[in-house]
């Protein structure tokens, strides 16, 4: 605290970044999406989690879906340099 103030410091808080290493943040943010046959819905997914936070990463983990989805992620990562696709051989 300063001197003739009554408010705390919020940057040496206890639990802020400033005081609490596991509190800082990296900047970077993962979105996992499991799939098994969401051959209509991946793209609407991915569309939307793309509007709701345009700098996150994606990865897609296909569990071998036999509608071709795993084809499709693959496609929609061929395009789009932060949507990254793990093909798993079952669920």
């Amino acid at each position: 605290m300063e001197s003739g103030s009554d408010q705390p410091d919020p940057e040496k808080a206890p639990g802020s970044a400033a005081t609490d290493p596991a509190a800082q943040v990296t900047g970077r943010l993962l979105v996992i999406i499991p799939t098994y046959d969401e051959l209509e819905n991946l793209p609407l997914i991915v569309g939307r989690v793309r509007a709701a936070v345009p700098e996150a990463d994606i990865l897609i983990a296909d569990d071998n879906s036999p509608d071709g989805t795993g084809a499709l992620a693959d496609q929609l990562a061929a395009s789009d340099p932060h949507l990254h696709v793990l093909h798993r051989p079952g669920k």
